[in-house]
């Protein structure tokens, strides 16, 4: 018994020691599996049980539970690089480690085979050496409904392409729309009814669609990278082309939000998705990449249309008359003028108006541009270009999103509490710093208030787009909207929808004036009755400063078909609201109302968050 001791001793330890590295090995495993860095490869969020993936395709995972675990998800891939087998990918067999070179890159020290070589992504990584990465924010595009929050993709600044910016290319994350859905897509986009993906293209074809033929100024934001990071960048983006798949969300997971969580990758200890929220905008990644991120630089590129508006505005109204004329009758016998401000200009116009002409009509605009073309050669001053270098819509200035406002309100002679939360994004009374002047989205706006009953107007979503025609082109003014009310007095719910057209214009005269008309219709349904009034809405949209704008409107009913007495229904109101902000974050609002029956007053102090 004696001499079995030792080695039963021995055996005892050596069991002892394998169960301690074991758990010094799992333990190490699993706070690996919870770095930052992998969470943010994998796209890991934190939720209320746990952690889920934004990913929703199993091709991105390699265990069946991969999109909400990554502890076993981080086990199942270390199993399957060491394996040597290869996955089925497009009709292909690859190396798992070709597939995803960013995770083999965290987990490398875990792998115990030899690196493969790995032909696609060392052809990536040459072609797309980076210098660094730029986010784009492209402004709103106001006939577009898809596009009215604005867009954002990221930009590559390779190394090989310095000096020649148009030839970098751009990561964009957006639905895969069907062109026919129109005011659906707002819909759809909610529910997730579409695929979001991803699509790497050349930067000049980003800026001829954006900038030029939808006329959207972009911003670029510049961020530095270290050489590790650009090889990061370059592999993640690898993996997310290959192999993965996302349910597109108008709420969360879009194309501001997931390229922000690309960002995050590089940057896995500034939490940049942490700071979001439920609904994203690319107003706000702007924002929070501005905040947290030292840029390198912010550049801005005008759209082709504000450029115009910009240089006509510094020529007397004679030559304004005179080069819409000119361009209109593509005719310049009477055209004169050879100063080079205005040359200047009407060769931009002449380029704005073959962007939006067909292709008969470009032929005959070209003519016309070279003999504007001789006209410069032959003068003897230079003609320079007159660039407009800087707007007040750069969206890094904008203020939050969201916004609650508490109250009181009076209906008649009673009084009461009133609350109201809006989710998102920005109503045409708030400061136009980092927006477009004259449009508001309203998405998820809330208002509840108790007088006699209790009474609420839930608004899914309202736009307002007030368009204006210019020197040289026409533009429709427009809204549309719905949502579900509580009709005051009634005990049921009721839904709504409301749309109208019309024009607007400005002027400025002691602050800011817009005066706009729309022909509108609204259809409420509720209890088995319904209700279809068209009306007309004239408008005053007054800037006074920057700290107090007011909106005066008017409603004539025309004629309404239905049988609802709901208060949606056939009265005749005027209104006015005027807000007075009190800093970027604080503003008060005071309403009046006052129809055939009942004049309605609110007052409240909001606060943007």
């Amino acid at each position: 018994m004696s001499s079995l001791a030792p080695s039963r001793y021995n055996y005892l330890l050596w069991l002892l020691l394998r169960v301690l590295i074991s758990e010094e090995a799992f333990a190490d495993s699993r706070l690996t599996a919870l770095d930052p860095q992998w969470l943010r490869l994998l796209h890991y969020q934190k939720s209320l049980f746990g952690y889920e993936s934004t990913i929703d395709h199993p091709s991105f995972f390699f265990h069946p539970e991969g999109n909400s675990d990554p502890v076993a998800e981080k086990a199942a891939t270390i199993q399957f690089m060491n394996s040597g087998k290869k996955l089925r990918h497009k009709g292909q067999y690859i190396d798992p480690i070709c597939l995803f070179p960013a995770r083999y890159r965290f987990l490398e020290k875990f792998i115990r085979r030899k690196k493969p070589h790995c032909e696609g992504i060392a052809h990536w990584r040459t072609k797309l050496a980076l210098e660094s990465i730029s986010l784009v924010y492209a402004s709103a595009y106001e006939n577009n409904p898809s596009s009215l929050f604005g867009h954002t993709f990221i930009k590559l600044n390779l190394k090989r392409q310095q000096g020649y910016d148009y030839l970098n290319y751009g990561l964009s994350f957006a639905a895969a729309l069907d062109p026919n859905d129109g005011l659906l897509y707002i819909v759809k986009g909610m529910v997730g009814g579409y695929y979001g993906v991803f699509s790497l293209e050349p930067y000049y074809k980003m800026v001829n669609e954006y900038n030029l033929s939808e006329n959207r100024s972009l911003w670029e934001y510049e961020i530095s990278l270290s050489e590790p990071q650009r090889l990061l960048f370059i592999e993640h983006i690898w993996e997310l082309y290959q192999t993965a798949l996302i349910d597109y969300y108008f709420i969360d997971d879009n194309c501001a939000s997931i390229l922000l969580e690309i960002i995050d990758v590089l940057f896995p200890n500034a939490m940049l998705a942490d700071k979001t929220g439920v609904f994203v905008s690319p107003h706000q990644i702007v924002s929070i990449l501005v905040e947290n991120i030292s840029l390198t630089s912010i550049k801005y590129k005008p759209s082709l249309r504000d450029q115009v508006l910009y240089k006509i505005s510094h020529l007397p109204n004679s030559q304004v008359r005179s080069l819409v004329a000119s361009i209109d009758q593509l005719n310049m016998q009477n055209d004169q003028i050879a100063s080079p401000a205005y040359l200047d200009a009407q060769l931009d116009l002449i380029t704005y108006k073959k962007r939006i002409s067909s292709w008969d009509e470009q032929q005959k605009i070209i003519d016309f541009e070279n003999q504007v073309l001789l006209k410069v050669a032959s003068i003897d001053q230079p003609v320079p270009s007159k660039a407009l270098r800087s707007a007040s819509n750069d969206p890094s200035l904008g203020h939050k999103v969201r916004k609650v406002r508490l109250g009181l309100s009076m209906q008649g002679d009673r009084w009461g509490p009133e609350f109201r939360f809006k989710y998102g994004f920005h109503d045409i009374l708030d400061s136009y710093k980092g927006f477009e002047p004259h449009y508001q989205v309203n998405y998820l706006d809330i208002k509840a208030f108790y007088h006699s009953n209790f009474n609420y107007d839930a608004s899914l979503i309202h736009i307002l787009a007030l368009n204006e025609d210019t020197a040289f082109d026409t533009a429709w003014a427009w809204e549309a909207g719905g949502g579900v009310y509580r009709p005051d007095g009634l005990a049921y719910d009721a839904a709504y929808f409301t749309g109208g057209i019309g024009k607007a214009q400005s002027w400025a005269w002691h602050g800011q004036w817009t005066v706009f008309g729309l022909l509108s219709a609204d259809l409420s349904y509720g209890s088995s009755e319904w209700l279809a009034p068209l009306y007309m809405k004239l408008g005053v949209l007054s800037r006074w400063n920057h700290r107090i704008r007011s909106l005066f409107q008017s409603h004539f009913r025309l004629f309404s078909l239905g049988n609802s007495p709901t208060d949606r229904d056939d009265k005749t109101t005027i209104s006015m609201e005027t807000r007075l902000e009190l800093d970027e974050s604080r503003q008060i609002r005071i309403a009046l109302q006052r129809s055939r029956y009942e004049s309605n007053i609110s007052f409240g102090i909001a606060k943007f968050f």
